[in-house]
Formats: C-alpha cells, structure tokens, sequence
C-alpha cells in the first residue's frame, strides 16, 4: 500500500465512495473547493492503482482538522485508515490534530484511540441525518 497526494484523477472514485460511506457525502463542488485551497490537503491509499482510502484536513491557523476519511468496505481492518492518518501527522507537522466523529461510530472511535486520540468534549445534534451527536478528538493538545 502506498499513500499519496490525491489528484483530480482520483475525484470520480472519491465522490462514489462518499455515496457509499456517509449519509451526507460531500458534493463534487465541495470537493474541488477543497482541492482548490492550499490550507486543504487530500491523501489517498492505493494498491497499484486501486484507491482504498482517501482522507482530507484542513490546516487553520494552529491546527489541522481531519475534514474526512473513508476506505473501501473490502480495505478496512487492513491500516489503510491508520496509514492515511499517519501521512495526516507528517503533513501537519507539529499542530495538534482534530477531528468530530459520530457517538455510535465504534470502530472509528476505536481506531481515533489506538492512534492517540482523545475526547475533548461533544457537539450535540451535529449529523444532520438523524440529529446524532459527535465527539470532538484531538491528538498533540
């Protein structure tokens, strides 16, 4: 697996995979507005030229907000997540690391922890698919 700048040509494969992973994918208006802004930077895993994952963070000011990450149901359980969350922390060189992730997303939160994140507080109501709160992480506080 290596991971690696994600390029326009990895757009179509990213907003498909949005479809399938959340309940409110990102648009790909929302897409090429991040890609567009140099604080915003895309990885993705890959195998050859198989996308497994990609992941997004925006670096404001001090901090980098991990914006999204998902990975092919076929990838997980197999360090693509935690490989394109280690290419996150080398970007972000020594700013502290954010992210919201959903109250119910076990096997997210487990992966956030492993990889040293940890509970800061909540945003209620944050998913505005069915009104579920969100955890707020952080890493390097």
């Amino acid at each position: 697996m290596i991971i690696e700048p994600f390029t326009i040509a990895d757009l179509d494969w990213a907003i498909d995979l949005e479809k399938r992973v959340f309940a409110k994918p990102w648009s790909k208006k929302s897409f090429l507005e991040a890609l567009a802004n140099p604080q915003q930077e895309f990885f993705v895993a890959k195998t050859g030229a198989i996308p497994l994952g990609y992941l997004g963070a925006w670096r404001m000011y001090d901090t980098v907000h991990i914006t999204n990450i998902a990975v092919e149901e076929t990838s997980r359980r197999q360090g693509v997540a935690t490989g394109l969350l280690a290419a996150a922390e080398a970007w972000a060189a020594s700013c502290p690391l954010t992210l919201e992730v959903r109250l119910s997303n076990y096997p997210a939160r487990a992966l956030y922890e492993k990889f040293g994140f940890q509970v800061y507080g909540a945003r209620p109501g944050y998913y505005e698919d069915n009104g579920e709160d969100a955890l707020i992480l952080w890493k390097g506080v």
